[in-house]
C-alpha cells in the first residue's frame, strides 16, 4: 500500500513531466461540463496507462489482446494456472511471516524468478 501511495503521489506531483498538458480537449470538456452543471471542478489528475490495474491500463491491455486475436485468430485453448502458497519453496522463505504479507514470494516463485 505504501509503494502504491508513493506512486500515486509521484504522479500527482509530476503532471507536467508526464505530459498531462496534452489532454487539453479533455480539460476543456471537464470545464464546460462543470459550468453547465453549476459545479466547481477540482484539480484533475491524469493517471498514465503504465499505472497497473488502472482503467487506462486495462483498456490498453484489451486493445493489445484484440490486435493479437485479429492477427492470429481466436485462441484454441484457455489455460488457467494457480500457485499453491503452501509449496515448500514459498514456506522456506517466509521467515516467520504469514503468506498474506509476502505476495512477492508467491509471484517470484510462480514466475520462476531467482531470489
Amino acid at each position: 500500500m505504501k509503494t502504491e501511495a508513493n506512486r500515486l503521489n509521484y504522479i500527482k506531483l509530476n503532471q507536467p513531466q508526464l505530459r498531462a498538458e496534452l489532454y487539453l480537449g479533455l480539460m476543456d470538456h471537464l470545464d464546460n461540463r462543470a459550468q453547465n452543471e453549476g459545479i466547481k471542478a477540482g484539480i484533475p489528475i491524469i493517471l498514465p496507462s503504465s499505472l497497473m490495474d488502472s482503467a487506462r491500463n486495462m483498456q490498453e491491455r484489451y486493445q493489445v489482446v484484440m490486435s493479437l486475436v485479429r492477427k492470429f485468430g481466436k485462441p484454441d485453448i484457455f489455460l488457467t494456472m494457480t500457485c499453491n502458497p503452501q509449496c515448500p519453496e514459498i514456506e522456506d522463505n517466509l521467515d516467520g511471516c504469514s503468506i498474506e504479507f509476502r505476495p512477492n514470494l508467491v509471484a517470484r516463485t510462480f514466475k520462476g524468478i531467482p531470489q
